[in-house]
């Protein structure tokens, strides 16, 4: 599956991160939330060779990619290596979070337009991010393909766990194809804000 070529040259987009991000200064409530739902997806994990992850919603702006982009780091903090997939290829926004391009990406793999997959390095020692690419036609059909397949299974040789941000499950089918791809879910709602029919 292509080859892996780690980009230790970020390009800038000139902004600032769109959200804050885990550090070692976060509060203290809010580096132990999200240490106890790492603690949580490791005993989900079993003991599998790197655990695959899907972070996905009800609906828009429920604070999925936020979620994804800090649980990717609380892991990398606990020197795993970690690689955060975008997979919302209809609104990509990982690569804002690390104020990099977004193109040369996850689409692009996928569609068998390159070979070679462009994982980008980040400040975060042991986090590795793949941007979301250009906004395809069909993310879905991209995202059930066996090009997915053998994403996977390859980046599985480098990493200790895959995060991937997905699409919203209650406007798309996208988080759903990845079914049978991951180890499981994270599934991210916001108090005072969702409704029980949509979660």
């Amino acid at each position: 599956m292509g080859n892996y070529t780690p980009n230790s040259k970020k390009k800038k987009t000139g902004g600032r991160p769109i959200a804050p991000h885990l550090t070692a200064s976060s509060p203290f409530a809010i580096k132990e939330a999200y240490n106890s739902i790492r603690t949580k997806l490791i005993f989900t994990g079993k003991g599998e060779k790197c655990p695959i992850f899907a972070v996905t919603s009800s609906l828009a702006s429920d604070g999925k990619t936020t979620n994804a982009v800090n649980l990717a780091i609380s892991f990398a903090i606990a020197n795993q290596r970690v690689l955060l997939i975008d997979a919302d290829m209809r609104k990509p926004s990982i690569h804002r979070h690390f104020s990099c391009e977004s193109k040369n990406g996850l689409s692009e793999v996928l569609a068998g337009l390159t070979s070679e997959i462009n994982l980008r390095k980040t400040d975060t020692e042991h986090l590795t991010i793949l941007t979301a690419g250009q906004i395809p036609p069909n993310p879905a059909e991209l995202l059930s393909t066996e090009n997915m397949d053998a994403l996977l299974e390859y980046v599985r040789g480098y990493f200790d766990y895959v995060i991937i941000d997905t699409p919203p499950v209650n406007i798309v089918t996208d988080a759903t194809v990845l079914a049978e791809k991951v180890t499981g879910y994270v599934f991210v709602t916001q108090a005072g804000k969702n409704h029980i029919r949509d979660i």
